[in-house]
């Protein structure tokens, strides 16, 4: 196993943030042109699976008797499709933060060293999260019968449950692209990663929260805008969103990473 000693303590909270930005300065042009690739790969997917339901409509290839079986079939495969593209662009940018000098084409093609492994941590992590974000629908029946105690309870469980398991394993994905490990491996040496700053983790994934919260507030504001300026104000808005949550992962793993012999 690897050692986990602690060279130092981690970077205050100022420092961190100032670390963020220096990230975010140098990475913006790559993150944002892979941003627009995803942009274009997800509107041409639209276009292409809209045009193909049409056709089938059209043609007569569906039976009105079975088209709500098709339907939910259709959109179930839409919903694979985008689910590979997000899992795609999770890459992309990551890849771009640990390799700045790579350029799209290269960062395309180096998916397949690690896609399937990728794709496994993807599903395990969406389950884990899945899986502790339960007692928060519980809690919301615990309310509706007027159980207000346990249903607090629960809340508290679940936002206990989700970040503890986000401190945790917010490094696997890192961990996999920049060592081209199995997810199972990723998981555990986030795990070892994360070990014995949990309090340093976990204000930090609070701040993160509250920054993305305030970006969030802003694309509300946009909402008094007309339409078309408020569309473009609202992807503007997302674009800095990402590019700030996964700048600010980064800083993170980097700085934990340059803490320990991982």
């Amino acid at each position: 196993m690897d050692s986990t000693i602690l060279k130092a303590k981690p970077l205050s909270l100022a420092k961190f943030i100032s670390k963020t930005w220096e990230i975010i300065k140098t990475s913006w042009l790559n993150s944002l042109v892979v941003m627009l690739f995803i942009l274009g790969i997800i509107i041409i997917t639209v276009i292409v699976l809209a045009l193909i339901w049409k056709i089938f409509l059209v043609l007569n290839l569906i039976q009105l008797a079975y088209i709500w079986t098709f339907r939910m079939l259709w959109q179930f495969l839409t919903a694979l499709i985008l689910f590979i593209i997000a899992v795609l662009a999770q890459f992309l940018l990551i890849n771009s933060l640990l390799n700045p000098q790579v350029k799209l084409k290269e960062n395309l093609k180096s998916i397949n060293q690690v896609f399937w492994p990728f794709l496994c941590l993807t599903l395990i992590l969406n389950l884990i999260f899945l899986l502790a974000s339960l007692p928060f629908y519980i809690s919301i029946f615990l309310f509706l019968l007027n159980n207000l105690v346990l249903g607090v309870i629960s809340f508290i469980v679940g936002v206990v449950l989700i970040l503890f398991l986000g401190s945790y394993l917010i490094f696997s994905p890192f961990i996999l692209i920049e060592k081209k490990l199995s997810f199972l491996e990723a998981i555990k040496k986030s795990f070892i990663l994360a070990e014995g700053n949990f309090g340093n983790i976990f204000l930090k994934i609070i701040v993160l929260g509250l920054i993305l919260l305030i970006f969030n507030g802003l694309s509300l504001l946009a909402m008094l805008a007309p339409i078309i300026i408020r569309a473009i104000l609202n992807g503007f808005i997302i674009m800095i969103m990402i590019l700030v949550g996964f700048a600010y992962l980064f800083a993170l793993y980097h700085d934990f990473k340059s803490l320990k012999n991982l």
